[in-house]
């Protein structure tokens, strides 16, 4: 007796398209020079004739009118400035920044860099990615070393000063 194809190939197009379905997007990157540090944990990167602000993914760093913002936004531009960056989006936020995980060419992250100097938190409210552990262990190192915004007795996380100073 002859099996009629037809139900097997539907039965593996579902199958393929199920597995399709199920794995998690491509993850894509992109390389480009950094042009601008806006402020400690914003960058303008450029990729040829585009310019795209990138908002580093997991991190807050001291606002411009806080206290060590201008020292968190110079510690970056010291870091990234002028150089050749490879950029993961992770997401875009609501000012249609892409939110990215930053990495220079010597592989060195740059959003941990920021962490591990003490010029920026873990921002755990969005921070879901597997590093965001590590990155809250970092933090606790240099709040222990009194690094960076750590000097301070009682550093204001950004995202208590933004709600006290909506103006800045």
């Amino acid at each position: 007796m002859r099996r009629d194809p037809v139900p097997s190939m539907l039965l593996s197009a579902l199958c393929l398209g199920l597995l399709l379905f199920l794995l998690p997007p491509p993850s894509y990157s992109w390389k480009g020079t950094v042009v601008t540090v806006q402020d400690g944990d914003t960058l303008i990167v450029s990729c040829k004739s585009d310019h795209t602000r990138i908002r580093l993914y997991g991190v807050d760093a001291p606002e411009h009118g806080q206290a060590f913002g201008r020292k968190a936004r110079n510690y970056l531009t010291d870091l990234v400035r002028r150089k050749t960056v490879d950029v993961e989006p992770l997401d875009t936020d609501s000012y249609e920044r892409s939110v990215a995980l930053v990495r220079l060419e010597d592989g060195t992250l740059v959003n941990q860099a920021l962490i591990n100097a003490g010029f920026a938190w873990v921002y755990t409210r969005y921070c879901t990615q597997p590093q965001c552990l590590e990155w809250k262990r970092l933090e606790g190192d240099a709040r222990a070393g009194r690094r960076g915004l750590w000097k301070d007795k009682r550093p204001v996380p950004p995202w208590i000063w933004r709600k006290t100073h909506p103006e800045e």
